[in-house]
């Protein structure tokens, strides 16, 4: 049995001109589970004063499971150990440790005539094998995957709850209820308009959410099943040991534009469209973009969710100064290829 685990986070590399180079963020995970009936209970407790979550509730499978990923120790200031299982590409030691989180981020960049030499295809996902270094004295190994993107191609940034899963984030309880007892169920239609833009435009995906880190096993499994673009993740910093836990259902619209300004600087030549919902704030986040940078922001698309007539005025008044082709609400995903002009 495994004393700690690595969690490795989907890597994009992108092409950069400047430095002949693909160029990523590598994010990884280290932490290690543990039996602590104490801290168990007491998070439960939680649960059923915040949430009326019953006794019975509690014994459920998946909350249990969900539950414990919050309870981990995060292991600090551990190095990683970075293999493309190419004999083109050489091993890569990352210099940087991982935080007290537990998270370690790291750049990395991989030399064009280097790549070429490997005759990996663009846009494919390619598997890599990670080992931690001095984590213990036993040797372990973890697998990881890694897609590597034109530098002016085309980007999907998504948002995930209410927009390709339906989560019921407007009403707390529901929302407690589906992301931790229920399995993830996926909004009819996403998956397939995702696809298409996949298969026919090269795009790649990065999706934006307020969805604890812990979450990105179950989000991971959530695209294998239902068919969804595999792409890289962007979410909240939760640890329970301190002020970040009171964060834990909130959307905080700073947040998001941080991580949504993080793409745009990291892929800097790309082309965007937003994908979201209007039960939160994604409109008034992507109209913030769009003003912006409204040559990169090639469309936005926002599922209708709990849409007032006062809400679809205020949608209007958002986006009023944009031609209509630029943005488009919408109820069923069917409706959207219908308004893409290539």
């Amino acid at each position: 049995m495994r004393n700690f685990l690595v969690f490795t986070y989907p890597l994009q590399l992108v092409f950069d001109e400047t430095s002949n180079s693909y160029r990523g963020i590598f994010h990884a995970w280290v932490y290690r589970e543990i039996q602590n009936e104490l801290l168990h209970r007491a998070a439960q407790k939680v649960f059923q004063r915040l949430f009326k979550v019953s006794k019975e509730d509690l014994k459920n499978t998946l909350f249990q499971k969900r539950l414990n990923q919050f309870l981990v120790d995060n292991l600090p200031n551990q190095r990683l150990f970075l293999d493309f299982k190419n004999e083109r590409i050489p091993h890569l030691r990352l210099k940087e440790k991982t935080q007290a989180n537990g998270h370690l981020f790291s750049e990395i960049n991989l030399a064009q005539d280097i790549f070429i030499q490997t005759k990996l295809p663009l846009h494919q996902w390619h598997s890599f094998m990670l080992s931690p270094l001095r984590l213990y004295e036993e040797e372990e190994h973890f697998l990881g995957s890694c897609q590597f993107l034109d530098e002016d191609g085309l980007s999907i940034i998504s948002d995930i709850d209410d927009t390709i899963r339906d989560s019921g984030v407007h009403r707390t309880r529901e929302l407690v209820v589906r992301t931790f007892f229920e399995e993830f169920k996926p909004i009819e239609g996403m998956s397939a308009l995702y696809k298409k833009w996949e298969q026919d435009q090269n795009a790649a995906f990065h999706y934006v959410s307020s969805m604890p880190w812990q979450f990105s096993d179950v989000v991971l499994d959530f695209f294998q099943k239902n068919e969804f673009p595999l792409g890289s993740l962007h979410f909240k910093q939760v640890r329970f040991k301190d002020r970040s836990a009171l964060s834990l259902l909130t959307s905080p619209e700073s947040q998001k534009i941080k991580k949504i300004q993080f793409l745009f600087e990291n892929f800097p030549k790309r082309r965007f469209y937003l994908v979201g919902d209007t039960g939160e704030k994604d409109p008034e986040v992507y109209s913030y973009f769009l003003r912006k940078n409204a040559q990169r922001v090639e469309r936005v698309y926002l599922r209708k969710v709990n849409c007032t007539a006062s809400r679809e005025n205020e949608i209007k008044a958002l986006f009023k100064w944009l031609p209509q082709e630029k943005w488009f609400l919408f109820d069923d995903p069917k409706e959207i290829p219908k308004e893409i002009k290539e």
